[in-house]
């Protein structure tokens, strides 16, 4: 697969215990950390901000920094950007252990 450049920003949104920029930044150049401070539990406020400040055109959006993203979804992503002219691209979730991390609390 041929190096495609991208940048990764992590938005924590007004998480009580935050990761420090540091910590994001020390993954490479190509990742940026915001805190977003905000009561609401809706991601949207926090992904709007980052998709307009984002540099590239094309945009991937996680929602839950839990999910991994392997290197098939990305390089079919890649792929599914130069085929369309804009897709719409999901993945389907899949867990490790017995059952689901939100039916465990």
């Amino acid at each position: 697969m041929k190096e495609t450049p991208y940048e990764v920003i992590v938005m924590d949104n007004g998480s009580t215990r935050p990761l420090s920029e540091q910590q994001v930044r020390a993954f490479g150049p190509e990742f940026k950390y915001r805190f977003v401070s905000t009561t609401s539990v809706s991601p949207s406020q926090a992904i709007n901000s980052a998709c307009r400040d984002a540099l590239g055109e094309e945009l991937l959006v996680m929602i839950d920094g839990a999910h991994i993203l392997s290197p098939g979804v990305l390089r079919r992503s890649i792929d599914a950007f130069t085929l369309f002219p804009s897709p719409f691209i999901a993945t389907v979730p899949f867990h490790l252990g017995p059952m689901r991390q939100n039916d465990l609390f």
